[in-house]
């Protein structure tokens, strides 16, 4: 309750007082306050903050004009009835958006992370992770016994475990960054190289043995590691964190490893163009995988993090489509 109003005669003077007060410093009163205005948003606006706003937009504008693209070329062209059922145009038009970026903004291959300082240290490592993640996921599927279809959705279980399994491997991943060098150096080449092509060509034999087409299953295991593998890993942890990371900075450490805000920003677009999977907007359906998204959010944040840790996607790349290609090989048995 205002006091002028409940202290008769006396009190409305006090009030028509302060009234005056007020109404006569009033402009005096606005212009401070417009100062205080002006001066809060000259801050907000100043250069950093506007670099930053504009890398977000400009990521983000990207991505939703990236994924409008290949989904036009696949559905409107010959290109995309020439691909029938494999998926290489989305890799290719990921890789040709981040090159033309890339040249845009002059920056080098090295700082879009499409250079190693050591690739056989990255490919070796990218092999392990990429294996083990796709065994750990195998026997929690047949412990489970959840029925799975790589081109479809997981059931929302199997998405949970699998996200919070990727948060555990992300850590693993750190720890054992510190000394992996150590017995990673003790792995011969060739070892992985022959893990590598065994699992490639697993798929195109399963297929024969099922009464299925060899050459289609080697062209889907192609698509895999060229599309999923290589053109993801260049668009989101090549362009879109080091963009992202560029304007904001690395400034978060987290157990020998510089992360920024691209890590983050790049799993969330991640995960969003895999709930997307079931969306087809030139046809009027909108049915979101949002267990596929959560669970992919998760894995960019892994890949994310590997990319940070060792500057570059190669070892990403290879996890991401050598991971991808064994999980799919229920696909190629029948």
């Amino acid at each position: 309750m205002t006091p002028g109003l409940a202290g008769g005669s006396e009190g409305a003077g006090v009030w028509l007082g302060e009234f005056s007060l007020i109404a006569c410093g009033g402009p005096l009163a606005f212009r401070s306050w417009w100062r205080a205005v002006s001066s809060w948003v000259t801050a907000l606006m100043s250069r950093s903050v506007r670099v930053r706003i504009a890398a977000i937009v400009e990521v983000v504008a990207v991505f939703a004009l990236m994924h409008v693209s290949y989904r036009a070329l696949k559905a409107f062209t010959v290109l995309g009835r020439w691909e029938g059922g494999t998926n290489f145009l989305p890799g290719v038009v990921m890789i040709l958006f981040s090159l033309v970026l890339m040249r845009v903004h002059r920056r080098t291959a090295v700082e879009y992370g499409l250079g190693s300082d050591d690739w056989r240290f990255d490919f070796k490592l990218g092999v392990f992770w990429g294996l083990a993640w796709a065994i750990v996921v195998g026997v929690v599927v047949v412990a489970g016994r959840f029925a799975v279809d790589p081109r479809g959705g997981p059931p929302v279980a199997l998405a949970l475990i699998g996200a919070a399994g990727q948060l555990v491997f992300t850590g693993l991943l750190l720890g054992m960054l510190r000394r992996e060098r150590r017995w990673m150096g003790l792995v011969p080449m060739f070892v992985a190289l022959v893990i590598l092509v065994v699992v490639s060509a697993a798929g195109p034999i399963l297929a024969a043995r099922a009464g299925k087409s060899a050459v289609g299953a080697a062209a889907t295991v192609g698509w895999i590691f060229f599309g999923a593998g290589l053109g993801e890993e260049t668009f989101f942890r090549g362009y879109a964190q080091s963009r992202v990371d560029q304007a904001f900075g690395r400034r978060w450490r987290w157990m020998g490893a510089r992360l920024g805000p691209g890590v983050v920003v790049s799993a969330v677009l991640f995960g969003l163009i895999h709930s997307m999977n079931s969306v087809d907007y030139f046809r009027g359906r909108f049915e979101f995988s949002w267990s596929w998204g959560v669970m992919n959010f998760c894995a960019g944040l892994f890949v994310g993090v590997m990319r940070a840790r060792r500057e570059s996607i190669l070892p990403g790349a290879v996890a991401h489509g050598l991971a991808d290609v064994v999980l799919y090989m229920p696909v190629f048995r029948g």
